[in-house]
């Protein structure tokens, strides 16, 4: 049987989060790949370039929130299938 490499984008301007997060999933999840980004411009740009299962998104970020980023992902055609975790380390 054929193993599936799952992908996963975290955005978030915290780095200690990203970290937190990363480090949780590689626990969680054995053969995830975690892709992080410090912004939301760095996790389109990101998503973009990987095809992804699934994007968990910080909601409080400075210059452009979750919810401007969400929208951004969901009004691009390649993007918007993707499915958005909105996440918040309040």
């Amino acid at each position: 049987m054929k193993d599936i490499t799952r992908k996963i984008l975290v955005i978030d301007d915290n780095r200690d989060n990203l970290i937190t997060l990363k480090a949780l999933i590689a626990d969680l999840f054995r053969g995830y790949i975690t892709y992080t980004a410090a912004s939301g411009t760095a996790g389109i740009e990101l998503a973009r370039k990987h095809p992804l299962d699934v994007i968990l998104l910080e909601v409080l970020m400075p210059v452009m929130d979750g919810c401007e980023v969400c929208t951004l992902l969901k009004d691009d055609a390649q993007l918007r299938d993707i499915p958005v975790v909105c996440v918040t380390s309040l």
